[in-house]
């Protein structure tokens, strides 16, 4: 056969060959296509699923963070104090360490001996060899306390000597015993004596003193004693009325007690109005909230929540704590509450604020509900973050407040200006540059947010020394209206509630003026029935109450507990 037509046969072979080749080739290359195809849509889904999960760990890690914050706020303490893991031991007693050289310049004091008019712990030392143990305070009581003598004397039997003479007393060893009397009830009958001349022509009657409450035949010091027992002692009127009918056979209904107490309030309307008055003629001022549940209100289920403002103001010589209830629409009621104020208001920053600064108010916002943001967070993670960052320079804040406190107004400006400033700049730029690296929806990213958006108002502290870094304070007042709404749980009627805010606001304010309320209130009542002018009750208002006996024994009377 001729070789080209071989040739030609064997080349068609493989290009046959070549031509199948090619194909499979391409079958192959559509079969590699879908499975690529599959494998990135696969793959699609994977990173879709891992998304998913970063997404669900993070919302597991908030939920188990929460849970963690509930179960600490349920069985856990209470306290909110930082510690640094690099340094958590504090010193001791900082005032005691000094340097050795300035300790060798001075010359050693000259120690008086110790006595109650030099030194308030006299009496508290157990001596040498106490070790660790724990002084106990002594007991103080007012120097003018009633003292009743009670002689003990010797046995009968052995009051004849061995000689067979009788003894008589030559002395006596005397101890102090703490006595104390339960409160008694008794009736005093109240006898208008009459007089009449011998002519026989005129005829006199003595009038019956006023009452506060002219048809309640109880006096003003019960009424006194009911409103303070409630209101600053925490008993609720069915306690008062369950203790005084089994210790003492007293019935008192408690809807008496309850109606006179609101009944009070009512004429005590006008010494509230004056304060209020007070509280808006000076320019630095607080305000805070708690709920207080109503139960028979229009409009309004029993189960919902109304609030309690506080406010606390007033010039430093007449300090001022007002108390208020407000159902709802609180925008439209503070803003009526404060028409009259202008000037610096301490708070934490709800939203009930936000239009204040067009009638005139400087909201000055509470460091303390900033940093309390950071605290859990620091605590649930063991190593160096933003929040433990936070904290340590929250603690070179208040360290300076701590050093400035007993300093003027403008020696406080001063030294805030000069130490503290740098020190909100630099945590300012802090927060600012690491906040979009945050995981979103986290609660670090909510604290840092929280203290961005309200830098302002954190800060405004700053600029008068009269200003606090801090609303803590009003959160101390308002603790006692909390602590006694725990035992009472509720007012029954929104006339119930005013009269409560109205008690409360008295007796803060006669305290925050060194008064002893229960004093305060007897004075009052009395005087109250009498009141025919503005300046009649003006004379019953806290700061113008001028005797000692009204007068409160810091020492040893603390309402803050």
């Amino acid at each position: 056969m001729n070789p080209l037509i071989i040739k030609a046969f064997t080349t068609l072979a493989k290009s046959r060959k070549l031509r199948t080749e090619l194909q499979a080739a391409h079958d192959r290359i559509a079969i590699l296509e879908q499975e690529n195809a599959a494998l990135r849509q696969q793959l699609s889904l994977l990173s879709d699923v891992q998304a998913k999960n970063i997404e669900l760990q993070a919302k597991v890690d908030r939920l188990q963070f929460t849970v963690d914050q509930l179960l600490k706020h349920r069985f856990g303490s209470k306290s909110e104090r930082y510690e640094d893991g690099d340094d958590p031991q504090m010193s001791l007693f900082p005032d005691l360490i000094k340097s050795p050289d300035k300790d060798e310049e001075k010359p050693d004091p000259v120690k008086e001996p110790k006595n109650p008019s030099n030194d308030e712990n006299y009496g508290n030392s157990n001596g040498k060899g106490s070790g660790k143990k724990k002084n106990k305070k002594r007991i103080l009581y007012p120097e003018d306390l009633r003292r009743e003598v009670k002689e003990i004397d010797v046995a009968e039997n052995l009051r004849t000597c061995g000689c067979g003479k009788l003894m008589p007393i030559v002395g006596y060893n005397s101890n102090d015993v703490i006595n104390y009397k339960p409160e008694e009830f008794y009736i005093t009958e109240e006898r208008l004596l009459k007089r009449a001349c011998s002519c026989k022509s005129c005829i006199r009657t003595a009038l019956a003193p006023k009452r506060v409450l002219p048809r309640v035949l109880i006096s003003d010091d019960l009424l006194a004693q009911i409103v303070i027992a409630k209101c600053l002692d925490r008993q609720p009127i069915y306690h008062i009325e369950k203790r005084w009918a089994s210790r003492h056979e007293m019935m008192i209904p408690r809807d008496n007690m309850t109606r006179w107490t609101n009944q009070l309030a009512t004429q005590l309307q006008p010494i509230y109005n004056l304060i209020q008055e007070e509280f808006s003629e000076y320019d630095v001022g607080s305000l805070d909230a708690t709920w207080l549940q109503v139960l028979k209100e229009d409009g309004r289920e029993p189960q919902v929540k109304s609030k309690a403002w506080c406010f606390v103001g007033g010039r430093p010589e007449k300090p001022v704590v007002l108390f208020e209830y407000c159902a709802e629409d609180h925008v439209s009621f503070l803003t009526e509450k404060l028409q009259d104020f202008k000037g610096y208001m301490h708070g934490d920053a709800d939203n009930a604020y936000t239009s204040f600064h067009k009638h005139g108010i400087h909201m000055v916002y509470c460091n303390a509900h900033s940093r309390r943001h950071y605290v859990p967070i620091a605590e649930s993670v063991k190593s160096e973050g933003i929040a433990s960052h936070i904290l340590k320079e929250y603690q070179k804040l208040y360290k300076i407040e701590e050093e400035i406190k007993n300093l003027t107004p403008d020696n406080k400006k001063t030294r805030r200006q000069k130490e503290a400033k740098p020190i909100l700049d630099e945590m300012y730029t802090y927060l600012v540059n690491r906040y979009d690296k945050v995981p979103p929806k986290s609660h670090l990213k909510e604290a840092m947010g929280y203290t961005i958006q309200f830098w302002k108002g954190l800060t405004r502290y700053l600029d008068d020394g009269r200003l606090s870094i801090d609303n803590n304070h009003t959160e101390r007042t308002i603790r006692q209206f909390v602590m006694a709404r725990n035992n009472f749980l509720f007012a029954d009627t929104v006339k119930g509630a005013k009269a409560l805010c109205l008690h409360f606001s008295l007796i803060q304010t006669a305290i925050a003026n060194g008064l002893e309320p229960y004093k305060y209130y007897q004075m009052v009542l009395e005087k109250l029935p009498y009141c025919q002018t503005v300046e009649d009750y003006e004379e019953l208002l806290p700061w113008n109450i001028e005797s000692h006996y009204f007068s409160m024994n810091s020492k040893v009377a603390n309402y803050d507990d």
